[in-house]
């Protein structure tokens, strides 16, 4: 009889064993370090790494996630090169200047020391290792210029979105939508946004939407946790 209990004790407990969840490892984009500080223009618009022939591009080696901007040839403007859209660190807080001088810049600090700056659509972020991932969520904001240009629009009927789509190779399946400004009000601090209903993905692509086609097309992102 002792025995048997024991055997059935035994049983019981590894059929527990496979009702545990797997444990599931996340890493978080933080942009924090000598990397990315080396990263950051100066001055904000006209800089040398950003409005230059020259690539920039980033990648993460712990969530792999990167990104690469976008340039503009307006040479035969006598312009140089623009920066046309993307992804740019930044480390710029400043509430006053609300212009495209200023574009880099957000109003307050999350409490680290950098964050990444999205300019106009198409703006992407790929998973570098060729796998899907499930990107769990970010931390989001307003950047100065883009606020200062949606108070401008603020009031009945107004909307300010950005929608991210999730895509798997050049394919994509699914969307969702962070609100920036609706009606009277607008994101004015540092808000984390799930964006697990994506599911899997090799990338995500940011596209902006406004019922102004004058809102300046800027937001900030920061500590994106991503499953490994």
């Amino acid at each position: 009889m002792a025995v048997a209990l024991c055997m059935g004790f035994a049983m019981t407990s590894c059929d527990d064993d496979d009702d545990v969840p797997p444990v599931v490892k996340t890493a978080t984009l933080d942009f924090e370090g000598d990397k990315w500080t080396k990263l950051i223009d100066n001055p904000q618009y006209g800089g040398p790494l950003i409005y230059s022939a020259d690539e920039y591009k980033w990648e993460d080696s712990n969530t792999k996630l990167s990104s690469e901007c976008i340039k503009a040839d307006w040479t035969q403007w006598n312009m140089g090169y623009g920066w046309n859209n993307g992804i740019a660190i930044s480390n710029y807080v400043d509430a006053e200047h609300a212009t495209y001088m200023y574009q880099l810049s957000v109003p307050k600090t999350n409490g680290s020391k950098n964050f990444a700056v999205v300019w106009d659509s198409n703006s992407a972020l790929t998973f570098t290792d060729g796998k899907a991932h499930v990107i769990k969520s970010m931390q989001i904001m307003n950047t100065t210029y883009g606020l200062g240009s949606i108070k401008t629009s603020l009031g009945e009927g107004f909307k300010f979105a950005v929608k991210v789509a999730g895509m798997v190779g050049e394919v994509e399946k699914g969307n969702l939508e962070i609100v920036l400004a609706e009606g009277a009000t607008a994101v004015e601090d540092w808000t984390t946004v799930d964006l697990s209903s994506l599911g899997a993905v090799t990338g995500v692509v940011f596209n902006f939407e406004s019922t102004d086609e004058n809102t300046a097309k800027y937001f900030a992102f920061d500590n994106v946790v991503v499953e490994l």
